[in-house]
């Protein structure tokens, strides 16, 4: 990232981490992790809905 940043003060805010714990994201991401890490798995793109009144005859 540096490297493509340049000599920016952008730059001088990368930091490098040698290790990163996954145990928060699969806890705050529950689900079927028996997949193998090769398979696709699809990933719904944050979007925005205009809001609608409450149905409450459902």
């Amino acid at each position: 990232m540096r490297k493509v940043l340049g000599d920016t003060a952008a730059s001088q805010k990368v930091l490098k981490v040698d290790h990163l714990s996954a145990v928060p994201l699969i806890l705050a991401c529950p689900g079927d992790f028996s997949r193998k890490l090769t398979d696709l798995v699809y990933l719904r793109p944050a979007v925005f809905v205009e809001p609608r009144p409450i149905r409450t005859n459902v």
